[in-house]
């Protein structure tokens, strides 16, 4: 932070002392805000540059990139396409129209916008975006190619290529419970998923890319629970649920957005519901009522918190509702892209 301090400090005085060239130093001063996560500051000093330079393409993508951290879709929207105008051939656009339409919900345009770019073949952070959009929607051999081809571009970086096999190992699983895969699986009894997630499972702290370490213990209890082994199950739901409380305790402090509050009540309400059925299957019935009544008593405090929180946190809330962006915008951003 130093170094951007002092080169803050070098602008002003720039900007202060010179006649010239001073929409190339706002678009700086906006540039080194934005890397300081200070999104508004930036946003104000890219709006100037622009007023001084409306062909300034670079601040346009810049402002988009502020816009977008600022959930300001619209204005992101707009500022891309202007960009795409001014500089058609520039293929990082796409990442960021990618993302933008991601988190707008539309995640099979984002698929496509991610997939425009000729490059993506050999950018980790494309591929890594399309892999997240075909887990959504359930495309695990598309994910599974993505990963693979991931992989081969980190095989001179070891560390991160077996990152990226953990990844593989539960994308393999989840493959396995799809239509096209499923029967195969099943007459196996899913034996080879259940050897894979238990040597991934006896690993301490298990690091991967896109999966975490409580996937492979909810992953791994779901296939004991279908092969009817169910006390082994009820061990790694209850391993899972205690992992996950554990690994959050250190990171509430940190983030208590209404969007973890969420994401985090619905996989402790997973890891219950998975305890109740094994339990239930199994006849141990006293278990089965405590912890029927903890499932009951966190789902009646989610949704009295819920409530509260939605009535703070509307704005935030809308993240988990596809923005209304106009249709004619992504027909616009879809028919520049595809240039």
């Amino acid at each position: 932070m130093g170094f951007y301090q002092e080169g803050l400090s070098d602008i002003d005085k720039a900007i202060q002392n010179s006649e010239d060239n001073l929409a190339q130093y706002f678009y700086l001063r906006g540039h080194i805000l934005g890397c300081c996560k200070q999104y508004k500051q930036a946003q104000y000093d890219l709006s100037i540059c622009l007023q001084l330079d409306e062909n300034f393409s670079d601040a346009y993508l810049e402002r988009a990139k502020n816009n977008y951290f600022l959930e300001e879709h619209d204005s992101t929207f707009s500022d891309m396409q202007k960009y795409i105008q001014l500089k058609p051939q520039d293929q990082q656009i796409h990442f960021w129209a990618g993302n933008l339409l991601f988190n707008s919900g539309a995640i099979e345009d984002a698929i496509k916008a991610y997939s425009h770019c000729e490059q993506i073949n050999k950018q980790e952070n494309l591929l890594l975006e399309r892999i997240k959009c075909n887990i959504i929607l359930k495309n695990f051999q598309q994910a599974i190619q993505d990963i693979n081809k991931v992989i081969i571009l980190n095989n001179f970086l070891f560390q991160n290529s077996q990152l990226y096999k953990v990844d593989l190992a539960c994308l393999n699983s989840l493959k396995s419970l799809s239509f096209e895969y499923f029967f195969k699986a099943q007459k196996n009894g899913f034996k080879e998923n259940i050897s894979q997630l238990k040597k991934l499972s006896d690993k301490e702290n298990l690091k991967s890319m896109i999966f975490t370490q409580n996937h492979i213990y909810l992953y791994l209890g779901a296939f004991l629970l279908f092969n009817e082994i169910y006390h082994e199950a009820i061990i790694f739901f209850k391993k899972g649920l205690q992992n996950f409380q554990k690994a959050n305790q250190s990171q509430d402090q940190k983030d208590n957005s209404t969007i973890k509050y969420l994401n985090d009540n619905n996989i402790i309400l997973d890891y219950y519901f998975n305890i109740i059925l094994a339990y239930i299957l199994v006849f141990n019935f006293l278990f089965f009522i405590y912890n029927f009544f903890t499932f009951l008593l966190i789902l009646k405090l989610f949704r009295i918190i819920n409530l509260m929180k939605h009535i703070k946190h509307v704005k935030e809330l809308n993240r988990f509702q596809i923005i209304n962006i106009n249709k004619y915008s992504y027909y616009q951003m879809n028919q520049l892209l595809q240039k």
